[in-house]
């Protein structure tokens, strides 16, 4: 912030050098120093993202990559992709069909997925196969 106090206002200059918080002023600095972008360990820019965005985005990105690598092998592989709900997926496969080779099939791409973007990390994926849907706690 010292290279960038002269582009704030008069009034919050006065207000850094005499240590008197507000929230105009915290508005007005983070204004000049709160978003910048940050790119993932894949390369993917995300463009303008806060103070805690951009230091998340180094986990929380690298696993949104991942999944959507996951969520890309599933689909090209041919199961219907229902929903995506943070590190849950959803896929709906015929009714008669071989329920435990689907579930290792998909285990496998989606741990094939993680794995393009932590090769050196060991993934497991938790599966649960069921007749019908339904949210639990209901």
């Amino acid at each position: 912030m010292e290279g960038r106090i002269e582009l704030l206002p008069e009034k919050h200059r006065f207000d850094i050098h005499n240590r008197d918080a507000s929230p105009s002023l915290q508005r007005a600095v983070m204004g000049l120093v709160g978003k910048e972008a940050v790119f993932t360990l894949t390369g993917r820019l995300r463009a303008e993202a806060t103070y805690c965005a951009r230091h998340n985005t180094i986990f929380q990105g690298l696993a949104a990559d991942g999944a959507k690598l996951a969520l890309w092998k599933l689909w090209r592989a041919g199961y219907r992709l229902v929903n995506f709900i943070h590190d849950e997926v959803l896929i709906e496969v015929p009714e008669n069909s071989d329920l435990a080779q689907h579930t290792r099939e998909i285990e496998r791409l989606m741990i094939e997925g993680m794995q393009q973007v932590v090769p050196d990390i060991h993934i497991t994926v938790e599966s649960k196969s069921i007749p019908c849907w339904i949210k639990a706690g209901v």
